[in-house]
């Protein structure tokens, strides 16, 4: 382990930087910036108190990390997690805090000081990976920590981290009436319908919601704003285990079928390339000799492809625009009302313009454009592009990639996948992972499913598997790695190598 800082070896606290001393040597002591200052001192014993000697969050984070793998007095635990509280590095203050409730010696008290602090951590996939840990051990059945859970999930700002968490609540068998009541409670106050959705169905599954839970869970449901969305919560409870559909013609042909918001009820064959819930596609694209650049970006729509033609759905309650940039400059916006209905505004060059039959033909000739992206690998990237020249060669040039991404997949109407990718300052050269740049990142997660198409070595026979990487580096530093599978980090060896090529092929390549 880091050798521990001489103040923690001695017994010596490191003493607190006087306010009036620190503004007298203009915001910094000895060189150290003044970010370096230690926070308002608190009661700490001299092994926590020895952190605030270091220079940045990092290094706090490293000491303290250390300290917990030394088996500390049990009130250290406590105060540790408190520690991280004071931090204001997400990704610090995240890997002290799943040192804590990792460690086989922490006491009820540590982990609760810990999910306690997660709200102080302004990073929503950082909070989640903290809360991740507690929901995939065995302090799920301590009833203080449970509550402890779920007050502090309720501070994660993303709605999809809440949804996963819930999901993994339930994945692990956490279904006792409490928890089970909780999950439900939660759910309701998701920020979409879908997530919604997607945490009361399983929920139902478990059989375990019965008497009380019954009512609460079809208030719960009821109260879904989306009504395709609602339907499918409540019929979860009342049918148990029905199949999601594909298509509105499939829904209306078998009983007991409820179509989803994604649904295209008037033609078979079409196939979710793309489901985002928030996110951008852009495209590098020539034509007639003038380079141009294609934008789809907005919430809850889909990209659907059939044959030789792509499309783009919007959900209800979701909006999306279609944009071109080059010697002109054209958009569409199409946004859609809670029953599903679109209104279309259309602009060119900025300027407001009706949508008549030449803007008809504009928007089938952008889909046309659209479809030769989605289904060949272009030399673009999804996110906004990082070279001011088109490649030439794919296969060699490095360019950049940037990309918010949130896919779900289907095959033989069953889920397959689920995954979310958010790159910033990556490089690429073709599909192959380059590196990536000082203060950039790259986190992907996927869940795959018994009916997941293609050849995977953790493919369940039942359930679910779900890999989640994080990269990042920090400005002037070397790329930290975290791989895990089901919430175990794992070292990112050849079969996470394998994983993440598997996914920069199909998805980097596609954008």
């Amino acid at each position: 382990p880091p050798v521990l800082p001489r103040a923690a070896v001695s017994g010596a606290a490191a003493p607190a930087v006087e306010p009036a001393r620190a503004e007298a040597d203009g915001g910094a002591l000895a060189g150290v910036p003044a970010q370096a200052a230690p926070p308002a001192p608190v009661r700490e014993s001299p092994e926590v108190a020895a952190a605030w000697s270091l220079r940045d969050d990092g290094a706090r984070a490293g000491y303290l990390s250390a300290l917990v793998k030394q088996r500390p007095d049990s009130g250290v635990y406590v105060e540790i997690a408190r520690a991280a509280a004071r931090m204001t590095s997400p990704s610090a203050q995240r890997d002290v805090l799943a040192a804590v409730v990792t460690c086989p010696e922490v006491g009820r008290a540590g982990v609760v000081a810990a999910l306690e602090s997660v709200a102080s951590v302004r990073s929503s996939s950082d909070q989640r990976h903290v809360l991740a840990q507690v929901a995939g051990g065995g302090w799920m059945r301590d009833a203080s920590v449970r509550r402890a859970f779920f007050r502090s999930l309720d501070t994660v700002s993303g709605s999809s981290d809440r949804r996963d968490l819930l999901r993994l609540v339930l994945e692990r068998g956490h279904t006792d009436p409490e928890s089970l009541a909780s999950v439900i409670s939660a759910a309701g106050r998701l920020g979409t319908s879908s997530d919604v959705r997607d945490v009361l169905a399983p929920a139902a599954a478990t059989g375990r919601v019965t008497g009380g839970l019954r009512d609460l869970y079809l208030r719960t449901a009821s109260a879904v704003p989306t009504e395709s969305d609602r339907a499918y919560a409540i019929t979860a409870l009342l049918g148990g285990g029905q199949e999601r559909p594909r298509s509105g013609a499939e829904a209306r042909g078998r009983a007991g079928r409820l179509p989803l918001p994604s649904d295209t009820p008037d033609a078979d064959g079409w196939i979710t390339r793309m489901s985002l819930s928030d996110g951008k596609l852009v495209y590098d694209d020539e034509r007639d000799g003038a380079r141009w650049q294609l934008l789809v970006e907005g919430k809850d729509f889909l990209v659907q492809v059939n044959g030789s033609t792509s499309r783009v759905v919007v959900r209800p309650g979701g909006r999306v625009v279609l944009g071109e940039t080059g010697p002109a400059t054209r958009s569409l916006e199409i946004r859609a009302d809670a029953r599903g209905r679109e209104t279309r505004t259309f602009h060119v060059d900025g300027r407001p313009r009706p949508y008549d039959a030449q803007a008809e033909a504009w928007t089938a000739a952008f889909l046309d454009r659209l479809h030769v992206h989605l289904t060949r690998p272009t030399r673009s990237s999804g996110g906004a592009s990082r070279s001011p020249e088109p490649a030439r060669s794919p296969a060699r040039e490095v360019q950049g990639w940037d990309a918010t991404l949130e896919i779900e997949g289907q095959h033989d109407d069953e889920p397959s996948h689920r995954a979310t990718i958010r790159a910033r300052d990556l490089h690429l050269r073709g599909t192959e992972l380059v590196g990536i740049l000082p203060g950039g990142s790259l986190l992907v997660e996927e869940t795959i499913y018994p009916a997941f198409p293609d050849p995977d070595p953790l493919k369940p026979r039942r359930g679910s598997t779900t890999r989640r990487l994080e990269a990042q580096r920090a400005a002037g530093g070397e790329i930290q790695w975290h791989y895990r599978v089901d919430g175990v980090e794992r070292p990112f060896g050849d079969e996470g190598r394998a994983w993440l090529a598997r996914i920069l092929r199909k998805y980097a390549s596609t954008q």
